[in-house]
């Protein structure tokens, strides 16, 4: 409250207005009173302005108190005024009210205790008016700059009042807006009347709009149904252009569409073109191993190495096109997930291996492995490849292979590490790349499609996989599975 309050006090009676400022200063010390006796004062403190506060008494010698409270409230909407009389009947107390006077109070000994008490109250309430006007303004203000739609409606559709942001979206402005719009007219398909209802009283929705120019766009609708007292129930909503983001979606989905045909056909030419050129293979190599039996030995000197070249030429042919299918297969066969525990697939593998393993002299273990949920078959690949790698690139010491898995989170990480000739950093991400291949064939044999199966499998299985390693430190290959519901 303002310590120095500035009050107009209009009263004929000189010794009433002694009688206010008394009781007025009591509570105010710094109280500055501008004293008016007529209406050429009146006026001229009309036009001054300046005062926090009119005290008028009801009857006047040169007016009454209800045009007081007129004149004031016309100049000065947001100044309380307080009648503080002796005459006067709940008829004109009522009428004043309605021209805006805050309060009265009795020219009695028994009243004017209270004057201070209904000034400090009238004040208040006048400082809560003039605050929520700044808020209004503010809010108004904010509402003019967002590019959110804001508008209030009948719920027959009907648009009582929208920010400008609203018109904008609908294509329309201010002017065009003035004689009244029904939403409905605008929406594609189903409208506003009744469905909110149905929603509950609160709904969010896409929505289609056909703007006034013709052009269609997306909307994301926030619809809220609010009661006002007195004057019955209205939607509430926000409205904002989601044209944009679901063209994207929309060109989003059709790209994954052409990408899902595309490798569709991509892996049945695969595996169509890699099956069919297998039978043609086996001709040629029956008869070039026909050739090898019957004629080594009887030609010229440099004969049998070029029947052998040719046999070899044939055996890696095979192996190449059987790769490739089982590369095709990864995501061509539909085969749906199941339980699958990685110790009978690892039991399996080595099994698979034994041969080689003996004749490597290698050693292969295994911690505890969890049950995941996969392909049993292609899991089997991966184990496989990865296993089978560790036992082929061997460096100068006997292999030795060591599988193990642990828990994070919501997947399981596979560590399987070896002790071979190591890859070179440089090579940690191309190993996985198809036909990607480190060595020779004379070094090592092989089509360079291993890896990249892994890969493609692990990434079928919505995991990850990933080497580390350098050059004569061995190598760990780490590969993630998704947690199914068997873990613990």
């Amino acid at each position: 409250m303002n310590p120095s309050l500035r009050v107009l006090l209009i009263d004929d009676n000189p010794h009433d207005r002694a009688l206010v400022e008394s009781e007025l200063r009591r509570e105010f010390p710094d109280l500055k009173a501008e004293q008016v006796t007529d209406g050429e004062g009146f006026d001229r403190a009309l036009g001054a302005g300046g005062f926090d506060l009119v005290i008028t008494d009801y009857q006047l010698r040169w007016t009454d108190g209800l045009a007081v409270v007129r004149a004031v409230k016309s100049r000065f909407p947001d100044c309380p005024v307080i009648m503080f009389t002796g005459t006067g009947s709940e008829e004109v107390a009522v009428e004043a009210m309605k021209a805006g006077l805050d309060d009265y109070v009795l020219k009695s000994p028994k009243h004017l205790v209270r004057l201070s008490a209904t000034v400090r109250l009238a004040l208040e309430r006048a400082e809560s008016r003039r605050r929520a006007a700044r808020l209004e303004v503010r809010l108004e203000a904010l509402l003019n700059r967002l590019n959110v739609g804001v508008f209030r409606s009948m719920l027959d559709g009907q648009v009582l009042e929208a920010n400008p942001a609203f018109w904008r979206l609908l294509g329309l402005d201010h002017s065009q807006a003035s004689g009244g719009i029904d939403l409905n007219a605008f929406y594609e398909g189903s409208g506003a009347m009744g469905l909110l209802e149905e929603a509950g009283h609160l709904r969010e929705r896409e929505v289609q709009l056909r703007r006034a120019d013709g052009d269609r766009i997306w909307v994301s609708l926030t619809e809220t149904l609010n009661a006002v007292p007195g004057r019955g129930r209205f939607i509430d909503g926000l409205m904002e252009d989601i044209t944009g983001r679901k063209q994207a979606e929309e060109a989003l989905a059709r790209q994954a569409e052409e990408l899902a045909r595309s490798n569709d056909e991509l892996q049945r030419f695969a595996y169509v073109v890699s099956h069919d050129l297998k039978e043609p293979l086996r001709t040629v190599s029956s008869r070039v191993q026909l050739l090898a039996r019957r004629y080594r030995g009887r030609l010229e000197s440099d004969a049998d190495g070029l029947i052998g070249e040719a046999v070899d030429g044939v055996a890696r042919m095979e192996g190449l096109i059987g790769d490739l299918l089982e590369y095709a297969r990864v995501t061509a066969l539909e085969r749906g997930f199941k339980p699958v525990d990685c110790e009978v697939v690892f039991d399996r593998v080595l099994a698979s291996l034994r041969a080689a393993v003996e004749e490597a002299g290698a050693v292969v273990t295994r911690d505890a492995l969890p049950t995941v949920v996969g392909d049993d078959a292609q899991l089997t690949q991966v184990f496989q490849n990865l296993i089978g790698n560790g036992i082929k690139f061997q460096g100068e010491d006997p292999p030795w292979v060591h599988v193990s898995a642990r828990r994070n989170g919501k997947e399981w990480v596979f560590a399987v590490r070896d002790n071979g000739i190591g890859i070179d950093p440089d090579y940690h991400e191309r190993i996985f790349e198809v036909f990607r291949r480190l060595h020779t064939r004379a070094e090592y044999p092989g089509t360079g499609l291993g890896l990249a199966i892994c890969k493609k499998i692990v990434e079928r299985h919505g995991g990850r996989i990933r080497v580390e390693s350098e050059p004569q430190k061995g190598a760990t290959f780490y590969f993630t599975l998704p947690a199914g519901d068997t873990d613990p």
